[in-house]
């Protein structure tokens, strides 16, 4: 019984050991808001479409590239595609509202986008389901943070 004992505060304490001190928290959260001032600050629509124009798709051409999709053949050709194209962040559209609330008048602003992969999942999801119901469910909350896409 004692060799247990001794065998599972080994590994607490290696587990504890890979735990980052408060201190390196509090510096890891400094670095990154430091580091945000080097990339896009989004404070309005105009900057949203500067910086999301480049990413743009409104276009088959532009989503499939130069090549065409064949529901018999994209299992093999897709998993040869780049994985930089394949995970390639694309806008396909970008939105503002103008709202009054308490403070007064303020505008939203946001984007519909997605990646080739994560299309083609949900075409597989889809098309694997049949008439079973749902597969999966997202409530469509993204957020951006320090140039990190986070799906909620």
């Amino acid at each position: 019984m004692a060799l247990i004992a001794e065998v599972d505060s080994t590994k607490n304490t290696d587990m504890l050991s890979r735990i980052p001190e408060e201190t390196k928290l509090k510096n890891r959260k400094a670095s990154l808001k430091k580091s945000k001032t080097s990339h896009w600050h989004i404070s309005n629509f105009t900057s949203m479409i500067v910086w999301a124009s480049p990413h743009g798709c409104t276009t088959v051409d532009k989503f499939f590239g130069s090549s065409e999709f064949h529901a018999e053949t994209d299992k093999s050709t897709f998993a040869k595609t780049d994985l930089a194209l394949q995970n390639e962040m694309l806008i396909f559209r970008t939105l503002d509202h103008e709202f009054v609330d308490a403070s007064g008048t303020a505008t939203s602003f946001g984007m519909i986008f997605a990646s080739r992969r994560l299309l083609r999942n949900l075409y597989y999801s889809i098309l694997d389901q049949q008439d079973d119901g749902v597969v999966g469910h997202t409530d469509g909350a993204y957020r951006i943070d320090f140039s990190t896409y986070w799906s909620v």
